[in-house]
């Protein structure tokens, strides 16, 4: 190996990314996926990232255990197929040290240990949840937003020099000077290589600070110069976009119909029904009672006028997921899992911000 692979490429909060360790990743992502192309600014990315991550992690005393790492190889040798040794020969031939897959690996541990302790509890999903009201058919608009980024950290420069540069940079892209070109020359930050190219993502995510900012500047505008603790920030809007999507569920339910506003719902639930009551598909009811039966809560009770033109008393006993008893287990993992992923990426975001990151 030449010496010049380990003069440093990246540093992050004072730790060094060499040449070696982006030339490593590299051969392993194309190990596990030969058709991956990622870019240099890609793969630089993902190794910032696990940086942060990984000192983030050890502010709060979170760590990979050689349990946990071994336990990681072997389901990893168990999805290829290989035998230990087989997949030693192949990593050698790849020219990937053992030590780049631990810590590969040992980075993924740590910051689902991460993401489970702080999140973890706010993600979960109860059954009762799953059967709260819902509208026929459930339409979810989320806001993207496209942006690009110049972030100059005042290490370099100092903070006033800093502070003057932004300023410069802010007049003469306003005046149409071109942002990527800009990124690519100025900021820090791992997206400079594409550009200054954050990407298309949820503007909930964003910090609030920067949400606050670049929610107030059009398509194709820049923002004000944001003057942080370490760091001055340019955003340029590049689209907005609404993602619309639509997802029509079907639930079970059981009910009863009074002449009578019942004193104790859950009560007349109990004894009015048994166990062996079977379920009515609430696709399959009249229109009239479907629509009060999706909108009402659990032991809800509400006037109904029937067919017959007669005023009762509906009162909802059960409702569930028309699901079997699998798929309500995996709808609520699948909703876990996208609660985690929410949490950590908006935690990234945040985490970024406040990192010193410099190219060498």
């Amino acid at each position: 190996m030449q010496a010049q692979n380990f003069n440093p490429a990246i540093t992050v909060n004072g730790e060094i990314i060499t040449n070696y360790d982006l030339e490593q990743r590299e051969r392993l992502i194309t190990l596990f996926d030969p058709n991956t192309n990622f870019s240099d600014g890609q793969i630089s990315k993902i190794l910032v990232d696990e940086i942060i991550q990984e000192q983030y992690a050890k502010k709060l005393g979170i760590n990979a255990t050689e349990i946990e790492l071994l336990d990681s190889k072997k389901k990893l040798l168990a999805s290829t197929g290989l035998s230990d040794k087989e997949f030693l020969r192949i990593l050698d031939q790849n020219k990937v040290s053992v030590s780049t897959l631990d810590k590969f690996l040992s980075s993924k541990i740590i910051w689902k240990k991460v993401i489970l302790q702080k999140f973890g509890k706010r993600s979960q999903v109860s059954y009762y949840e799953l059967s709260k009201p819902f509208p026929e058919v459930a339409t979810k608009i989320t806001p993207k937003i496209d942006i690009s980024e110049i972030v100059i950290p005042f290490s370099e420069r100092g903070k006033s020099q800093t502070i003057l540069l932004i300023k410069r940079l802010y007049v003469e892209l306003s005046n149409g000077a071109n942002f990527a070109k800009a990124a690519k020359r100025f900021s820090k930050s791992p997206t400079a290589k594409e550009g200054g190219s954050i990407g298309l993502i949820e503007s909930r995510l964003l910090p609030r600070q920067v949400y606050d900012i670049v929610s107030k500047i059009g398509v194709g505008e820049i923002s004000k110069p944001i003057i942080l603790s370490n760091s001055a920030v340019l955003f340029r809007v590049n689209k907005r976009l609404n993602i619309k999507k639509s997802e029509t569920k079907d639930y079970k339910v059981r009910f009863l119909t009074t002449s009578f506003k019942p004193q104790n719902s859950h009560a007349l639930c109990q004894n009015e029904l048994s166990e062996s009551d079977k379920f009515s598909r609430l696709s399959e009811l009249s229109s009239n009672l479907k629509l009060h039966l999706q909108r009402m809560e659990v032991y809800g009770t509400q006037p109904f006028t029937n067919d017959s033109k007669a005023t009762k008393f509906l009162v909802l006993c059960n409702r569930i997921l028309d699901k079997p008893i699998k798929g309500l287990v995996d709808h609520k993992d699948k909703i876990f899992k996208r609660n985690l992923t929410m949490f950590s990426e908006k935690l990234m975001i945040d985490l970024r911000r406040k990192s010193i990151i410099s190219k060498q």
